[in-house]
């Protein structure tokens, strides 16, 4: 069996087309965005921006899904890129050593972009530029048993500052669980997928909340 011919099916001629020419920019190599790049790598995404400055910490092990003990220490985008590169799948990764500020400009070649940060300053500074490089933006949050995802194109009148406030989802809540980080990884990956296919079953102009203590997902109109 091909590499892709249990996904294929799911996906007219050109979206599989479409697909291998998939790029996407990565914000955040830790907990959500190792799982994305995961699950982007086996979708046959074309290329992967990682982009993060942080080292990889004892703490983070539970959950950031390409580091063990070994990597203690070293740069989270060079593992991970280190890491993917081991599975020698089609999808070329290239690892950003930066910090995502309101300079950022991304790469000319993106088409998605994933929020997997972990601070309101950076989610907004990533925002804006997303909506300067005309290009949609996942975002995703995760805290405890909860997370929660929203799509922002980049014409639209709603700003993720209404969303990061506090008594909302935070992902840079201490408690943190790797299956939550997973699910909410994997539906900003299905999210960016159909974005770039250009579907209209988005959470465009909704928050999808999941709680995975109470077994419910809501769509929250915004």
């Amino acid at each position: 069996m091909g590499l892709f011919e249990r996904q294929d099916p799911m996906f007219r001629a050109d979206e599989r087309r479409r697909l291998r020419d998939m790029v996407v920019y990565i914000a955040g190599a830790g907990g959500l965005g190792t799982h994305q790049a995961q699950e982007l790598q086996r979708l046959g995404a074309r290329k992967l921006y990682l982009t993060d400055r942080d080292v990889i910490e004892e703490s983070n092990l539970n959950r950031q899904v390409l580091y063990g003990y070994s990597d203690l220490g070293r740069s989270k985008t060079v593992q991970a890129q280190r890491a993917l590169q081991r599975f020698q799948l089609p999808t070329a990764i290239e690892g950003l050593e930066d910090t995502v500020t309101t300079d950022t400009v991304l790469p000319s070649d993106v088409d998605v972009v994933l929020d997997a940060l972990d601070n309101a300053p950076a989610r907004l500074a990533l925002e804006g530029a997303a909506r300067r490089a005309g290009v949609p933006l996942v975002h995703g949050a995760v805290g405890g048993w909860y997370g929660q995802i929203t799509s922002i194109v980049p014409d639209a009148r709603f700003s993720l500052r209404s969303l990061l406030q506090p008594g909302l989802c935070e992902s840079e809540s201490s408690a943190v669980l790797s299956p939550v980080v997973a699910i909410i990884a994997s539906l900003q990956v299905v999210e960016a997928v159909k974005l770039f296919l250009g579907r209209d079953d988005t959470c465009v102009g909704r928050l999808l909340v999941v709680d995975l203590e109470a077994c419910s997902m809501d769509s929250v109109q915004l």
